[in-house]
């Protein structure tokens, strides 16, 4: 997040926008301040998605080293000359922030510049479905198969959306039953898709290569993950069709799931 007293070193910086910076948790802002230090000038805050990044011009002193960044009075990271940017990718949607800012130069810091900005808030049907996620499923009706299926079972299931930004269509792979991949269409964050493969139905000794599932389910729970607004709860059904085949008379079974991603 943003600025305190003292130079940290050693400590790898999680976000930040530059190589030169490092992360000091919880720290308390107790720099001792020098009136011959002079403050940054021109700091700006930009709100984009659930990100924030601040910018700001070097003061004229060529001794300047280090710039520690407060956010709501608590130090966040110390950025090292020459770097005069810094994103925040761990704030939340729909919330107010105040940013504070010191240069400094051998232990010494200046005054501190504050700047104050909103985080727009995100519906959670805006969200991204990317990545990794854990399906658990639960068995709903069936017919024509021997026996019973499982009461519930897990899956895995892999996205990749295809837009660069926000809530959109998605590739969709079933990580245990590869053959089966395609594309569900996105509206206001709902999903619906599916594809005709393997999906594990054997019939005799054979596997039922021709298996049609179809999927729908709706994002009802969203998070922000490195400053991306990303879903992390899926719920909804999805059905697996055969056709008669091999000797075989047709099945069909019908699911709920609640998927959580891997974040």
């Amino acid at each position: 997040m943003l600025l305190a007293g003292g130079v940290v070193t050693g400590i790898a910086l999680s976000g930040a926008s530059s190589k030169n910076a490092v992360n000091t948790p919880n720290a308390s802002p107790s720099p001792a301040v020098s009136p011959t230090v002079p403050p940054p000038g021109d700091l700006t805050a930009t709100a984009k998605g659930v990100s924030v990044t601040l910018s700001w011009t070097a003061p004229a002193d060529p001794k300047i080293d280090v710039y520690n960044i407060f956010r709501n009075g608590s130090l966040v990271t110390t950025v090292f000359v020459p770097t005069t940017t810094y994103t925040d990718v761990t704030v939340s949607p729909g919330k107010m922030y105040t940013y504070d800012l010191v240069a400094g130069q051998a232990g010494t810091f200046s005054t501190q510049v504050p700047v104050t900005v909103a985080v727009p808030s995100i519906r959670v049907a805006e969200s991204r479905v990317d990545g990794d996620y854990n399906v658990n499923a639960k068995t709903l009706t069936q017919s024509g198969f021997i026996g019973s299926l499982p009461k519930t079972f897990t899956l895995g299931w892999h996205f990749v959306p295809k837009c660069a930004t926000g809530a959109c269509d998605v590739a969709w792979t079933d990580l245990f039953s590869k053959t089966l991949k395609g594309t569900l269409k996105e509206k206001n964050g709902t999903y619906a898709g599916g594809d005709t493969g393997d999906f594990n139905g054997v019939c005799g000794h054979v596997h039922v290569s021709n298996t049609t599932l179809a999927i729908t389910f709706k994002v009802t729970k969203a998070s922000a993950v490195g400053g991306v607004w990303t879903a992390t709860k899926l719920v909804g059904t999805f059905a697996a069709t055969s056709p008669a085949s091999f000797g075989c008379v047709s099945t069909r079974a019908t699911y709920s799931f609640v998927a959580t991603s891997g974040f």
